[in-house]
């Protein structure tokens, strides 16, 4: 458009105006196809136009620009227009869209605030049913707490009454009054005439004491010898000598001694007087008795036997029978499973050994004491498991409690956090009690789990304290064959140690002392050396328990013993001491001179 189009006499700018005209009265085009066909139709005729002969502008050169220029406006207004409409359309449907957010949003609101509503409700509920529970669950753990406490206190007291160590105890003499007695080397000394016999143990037939029970036993022999004869004897325990003696009766007069030894017998074990050499012994029911007795100390198992003793009935097969009913059905466990068949190997023995009398048993004694014993010891087994249950039911619901106490403090921090988002707060009543029931919930736990520990601690420490501890020794003088003189106030040593239960006896001093407070027995058995004299004595912390003097008469080795029971606490010490110069003998054949103590009650 930098130059008017003229072409060949015709007039560009009418040309194009009446065809435009022509198109428009048409109605064969619109307003856009009729700018943009204008405008082709001008760079058409541009085209074809034939440049002027002069470079001088037209006469329409101003109309030509205001030409371009609204129709430039024209275009650009078309399309402002078009932007317009499209964000009208999108202005349109954001308003839309922001209305049903709107309402979603008055719709949760309404929402929350119905659940606010129902929340406050339940919470309130929720709060009352816990104190509620945790009410009733304190009040039941308190009733049962203190009543399996008291039951338990109250059964461990029976025990300790039921526990006690069975009396068992005999004793026999050699023969009628004025019998003397003459037993060969290696023979069994019987005492047929039978004076105690409580637990009938000791058989006058065989002169043997069998135990019934397990424990610590003590045996005592005294006896007499003939004018001008030796006894040499000894104390056996299945087959193994535990004292022996010797005595001589000097001057043709009849002479007497004792010796006695301690032991701890297993059910079975026998016990019985032996002759190491010819013997010669005296009796009669004045001044000079020959007796052999014994009594059972300290019972080490009072329990797990039973005898059974039937007539016409099998009891072997009753028992399996009830072994196999009792295993099939879980009823029994293994100390009970133990239990049954101990009563059944005893009761093999007792059908074996079936006496005579139609109407009991020869251990008829022991079955009734046994039976008790085990009952005891079952009922004591059943306490403690019944104890144990209580203890882990207390457990459960305390860990319950604790349960709900953590439930209860989850809604209070709930209810914390809801607080600031809905604005709403519980009363202070509410949030006091709740705290106070925690506070009173951890208290009880505490103190519930402090007395539930010191109770089983004391139960197991009167388990512990059930039990007496063995402590004993025994010592002899010195080697075989030994003369030793001891002089006035001084102590007698027994170096040769055969049993130190405890580590109590030091033979370096010759003293034992106390580790444990309790009754002790202490006895010393010695022999003199021919024509010499014995002047010994017991001491006790220096003070005299026991004192005595032998005489070796004739030349001859005598032998005597001395006993005596104290009360001792710890650090306590006991020892031997000669009164007067002292001429001991010894050997291991038949004159033994040994100090000896045991500890019989703690």
């Amino acid at each position: 458009m930098h130059y008017l189009l003229v072409g060949h006499g015709i007039d560009a700018i009418a040309l194009k105006l009446t065809i435009l005209a022509n198109l428009k009265s048409s109605g064969a085009i619109m307003k856009k196809e009729m700018k943009i066909i204008l405008f082709v139709l001008s760079l058409a005729v541009i085209s074809l136009a034939a440049e002027p002969a002069c470079p001088s502008c037209s006469k329409y050169h101003y109309e030509e620009m205001l030409l371009e220029r609204v129709l430039r406006n024209e275009l650009a207004l078309e399309h402002t227009l078009t932007k317009i409409k499209e964000t009208n359309t999108n202005v349109v449907d954001a308003l839309k869209k922001l209305q049903d957010e709107n309402n979603k949003v008055n719709t949760a609101i309404e929402l929350m605030e119905r659940k606010e509503i129902l929340m406050e409700a339940t919470l309130d509920d929720s709060v009352k049913t816990a104190l509620k529970n945790v009410s009733e669950s304190l009040t039941h753990i308190l009733t049962e707490s203190g009543r399996a406490i008291k039951e338990m206190e109250s059964k461990v007291e029976r025990f300790k009454g039921d526990l006690k160590t069975p009396t068992i105890q005999f004793r026999a003499q050699l023969a009628s009054h004025g019998s003397s007695i003459n037993v060969n080397t290696g023979q069994d000394v019987v005492f047929t005439r039978v004076e105690v016999n409580e637990g009938q143990g000791y058989d006058k037939g065989t002169g043997k004491f069998t135990a019934s029970v397990a424990g610590l036993y003590n045996f005592a022999v005294h006896y007499c010898t003939q004018g001008s004869h030796y006894v040499y004897l000894e104390i056996v325990h299945n087959g193994k000598s535990l004292q022996i003696s010797s005595n001589y009766g000097a001057d043709g007069a009849i002479q007497c001694s004792s010796l006695q030894a301690y032991v701890v017998l297993s059910i079975g074990d026998v016990v019985w007087v032996r002759s190491t050499d010819t013997s010669y012994f005296h009796h009669d029911d004045g001044y000079r008795p020959t007796k052999f007795s014994g009594v059972l100390i300290r019972a080490y198992i009072i329990c797990m036997h039973y005898l059974l003793v039937g007539h016409g009935i099998d009891a072997i097969a009753l028992t399996l029978t009830i072994l196999a009913n009792l295993k099939s059905s879980g009823a029994i466990m293994k100390k009970e499973m133990k239990i049954v068949l101990y009563v059944l190997s005893l009761a093999v023995i007792s059908l074996a050994a079936e006496p005579a009398c139609p109407s009991c048993s020869k251990y008829h004694y022991e079955e009734m004491l046994l039976e008790r014993v085990l009952r005891n010891e079952l009922a004591l087994e059943h306490t403690l498991t019944e104890i144990k249950e209580t203890n882990t039911n207390v457990v459960d619901a305390l860990s319950k409690l604790q349960d709900e106490n953590n439930k209860v403090n989850t809604a209070i921090e709930l209810m914390e956090r809801k607080e600031s988002l809905m604005e709403a707060t519980l009363d202070d009543s509410v949030k006091t009690a709740l705290k106070n029931v925690s506070e009173s919930l951890t208290h009880i736990l505490t103190e519930s789990g402090r007395a539930i520990k010191e109770m089983e601690s004391r139960v197991e420490r009167f388990k512990g304290d059930l039990k007496t501890p063995t402590i004993q020794f025994s010592a002899q003088l010195a080697s075989h064959g030994s003369s030793i003189n001891v002089n006035t106030g001084q102590d007698v040593v027994f170096t040769r140690i055969e049993v130190n239960e405890g580590q109590g006896y030091d033979k370096g001093t010759g003293k034992f002392t106390a580790s444990v407070a309790g009754l002790y027995q202490f006895a010393f058995h010695f022999c003199t050396q021919g024509n010499q004299y014995v002047y010994p004595e017991i001491v006790h912390n220096g003070k005299s328990l026991l004192r005595s003097y032998y005489y070796g008469s004739d030349g001859q080795y005598q032998c005597s013993s001395l006993q005596a029971n104290v009360e001792m606490i710890m650090g306590d010490v006991v020892w031997v001491r000669c009164t007067n110069n002292s001429y001991f003998y010894h050997d291991d054949s038949h004159r033994s001179t040994q100090f000896s103590g045991v500890l019989i009650r703690a």
